[in-house]
């Protein structure tokens, strides 16, 4: 293992940690980021998904004997569980993590959510407060950028509007709306991180229906952008933000 000489060292490279490593790069902050998987090149795991027999979301990502991961069409590849009920959710050993197949759903917890004791008489209450939580929500929201109709709270009091506006509707979207139109349900926009608008370096979302398994063109948020922000703050004297990949 080669020697690090850093300031702050954060172990994997996922959402929360790609994203510490920017700010404090940038803040001048010498930072080393330790990761098991390699780095993914967006253009040969794109080929990998569209070439792949059995499409699921992590056929762009190949495991790798010193960072494995689940598997999705095969429960018992990685996790050792017996019953009948297997344990099905999956993540990645690469770098940015799980950040290359994640939907990019982003809806907050509803205040009752924290209080499930005292409403439901369930589980326990958090010992925190939906608001004392809020003013984090709208800056996670901002950092990632997040898509969504500001006007429709979603049973979640907003201190701030979304960086964009809600992802178009589908056709799919509309004629479930005319088919539910006078019932009690409705169609609403749910809050998503990818752009339906250019901003920064990442293009509006162009509908390739591939979000799950991998945005081609990184319309959805991954932690890619954050892991590129660190590195290129070590161009300067002061500050040094280097990755290292480790098996």
């Amino acid at each position: 293992m080669a020697e690090i000489e850093a300031d702050v060292i954060i172990v994997a490279s996922g959402v929360s940690g790609a994203l510490l490593a920017a700010k404090l790069a940038q803040a001048g902050v010498k930072v080393a980021i330790l990761e098991a998987g390699a780095r993914v090149d967006r253009a040969v795991a794109r080929r990998r998904f569209w070439n792949a027999a059995i499409r699921v979301p992590e056929c762009p990502y190949p495991p790798s004997p010193q960072a494995e991961h689940p598997l999705s069409n095969d429960p018992d590849y990685w996790y050792r569980q017996t019953g009948p009920d297997k344990f099905k959710s999956t993540y990645l050993k690469v770098v940015v993590g799980t950040t290359w197949h994640w939907l990019g759903i982003c809806l907050r917890f509803v205040p009752n959510d924290f209080r499930l004791s005292s409403v439901y008489g369930r589980g326990v209450d958090w010992p925190i407060a939906y608001d004392e939580l809020e003013p984090f929500y709208s800056q996670a929201e901002q950092e990632i950028g997040v898509s969504g109709d500001s006007s429709e709270v979603l049973g979640s009091p907003r201190s701030m509007e979304y960086p964009m506006p809600a992802i178009p509707a589908t056709f799919m979207d509309k004629a479930y709306a005319r088919a539910l139109a006078g019932t009690e349900f409705e169609v609403r926009a749910t809050p998503q991180s990818r752009n339906s608008v250019d901003r920064g370096e990442r293009p509006a979302c162009c509908g390739n229906a591939s979000c799950i398994a991998i945005c081609p063109v990184q319309a959805k948020c991954d932690a890619t952008v954050d892991v590129a922000l660190a590195e290129e703050s070590s161009y300067s004297p002061r500050m040094a933000s280097r990755f290292r990949g480790f098996s």
